[in-house]
């Protein structure tokens, strides 16, 4: 049985954890030995992240690993958000976030699977199986998104995510890059959403939500602003923070800030939807690879130039380089000739200096090829 299912068989339908089974998480959080703190943000005071990594025995019961070794090779990630209070007083809103995780189908079938809750010795906690504990803000930290067409990947899937929830009918999300987790897979890059708030009526559903604080870079104004009671998440509060991050995620460049301009109007009843987002999004991706097809036409073309220009050149120095070889070969010729003119020049001098003609001629003088020349100058 696959690890998920295992850790889902030992929660029940409203997301209690079997105290039992998950002993070794509710009795040790936060030990250091076995927690890490996560760099995860909320928006509710009292909340810590730790992951942990953990794997099944051969009774399929849970073990926590050191943070100090290696991890097992079958070993998996637990994502723990530890909150101050008790679980009795959490119960019905941990109930209605289950409800919206396990329908965010999209990224509990990859990313983040909600498990469940329970009571710890100074307060409650929830559980996710996750496939990665680094969250967007580290991943633009650590320069891991450098390449347009890897952020283009990732307001993808920030975009799928929040048009899956609303379809639902679950709102009310903390989206900034500290509350988002960054999945860096060998085929794709991906996003989870790990900061579900809820509309109004889920949130008072907790005690202390009057003590909310929303994040004044990427939440929407309306929801931003001090106010006792504060204004609650909506949809367009959703989609403002979704066009506020990505438009840090791509870069304030003019054509990204048409592109989420109708998503982050300061009055919410001015705001887009996220299908009409969604189709803008389709847009605005189409016209970048348009641009960048038209950009590598483009160097395409330069290249083949550059290859004609080079071919001619190269053509053009062997042409010269041939020129030269044969106006070399003339020269060599012509001194050719000159020298056998010269050499042939000083036989005949040298055999007119013996005066042969009357007399014995040196046997050498007489088989020299010149002496020819001189008879026919001069007669027997």
């Amino acid at each position: 049985m696959h690890v998920m299912d295992l850790l889902l068989d030992q929660a029940n339908e409203t997301g209690d954890l079997d105290p039992q089974y998950y002993a070794p998480v509710l009795t040790q959080i936060p030990s250091s030995q076995f927690f890490s703190p996560l760099g995860v943000t909320s928006i509710f005071s009292g909340v810590s992240f730790y992951f942990a990594i953990a794997h099944l025995d051969e009774d399929s019961h849970i073990i926590l690993e050191s943070v100090a070794e290696q991890p097992s090779p079958n070993h998996f990630a637990l994502i723990v958000r530890f909150h101050q209070q008790m679980l009795k007083d959490l119960r019905s809103y941990f109930k209605a976030e289950k409800q919206c995780y396990n329908d965010m189908a999209i990224q509990s079938t990859l990313d983040l699977i909600y498990i469940g809750c329970g009571s710890t010795s100074s307060g409650c906690c929830t559980i996710f199986l996750t496939s990665s504990t680094l969250t967007l803000e580290e991943a633009i930290n650590q320069s891991l998104l450098t390449d347009p067409s890897g952020k283009l990947e990732l307001t993808r899937s920030l975009i799928d995510s929040i048009q899956e929830a609303h379809g639902n009918e679950h709102i009310g999300f903390d989206l900034r890059p500290s509350s988002i987790l960054f999945t860096q897979g060998i085929i794709r890059r991906s996003v989870a959403l790990i900061g579900f708030v809820g509309d109004g009526k889920i949130l008072a559903k907790k005690t202390d939500y009057k003590k909310v604080k929303w994040n004044q870079n990427y939440s929407a104004p309306e929801i931003a602003a001090r106010k006792n009671p504060p204004n609650t998440p909506t949809a367009a509060s959703d989609i403002y923070a979704l066009g506020m991050l990505i438009l840090n995620l791509l870069g304030k460049t003019q054509k990204v800030v048409d592109f989420v301009k109708p998503a982050v109007e300061n009055l919410k009843q001015d705001r887009c939807d996220i299908l009409a987002f969604r189709k803008l999004f389709d847009q605005f991706y189409s016209q970048i690879k348009n641009d960048e097809n038209k950009k590598l036409i483009g160097m395409q073309k330069e290249l083949i130039l550059q290859e004609e220009r080079k071919r001619k050149e190269e053509e053009e120095k062997e042409r010269i380089r041939q020129e030269e070889e044969r106006k070399r070969k003339e020269e060599e010729e012509k001194e050719r000739i000159r020298q056998e003119e010269e050499r042939k020049r000083k036989e005949i001098e040298k055999i007119e200096k013996y005066s042969v003609f009357g007399t014995k001629c040196n046997v050498q003088i007489l088989q020299n090829p010149v002496y020819k020349i001189i008879l026919e100058k001069y007669g027997n």
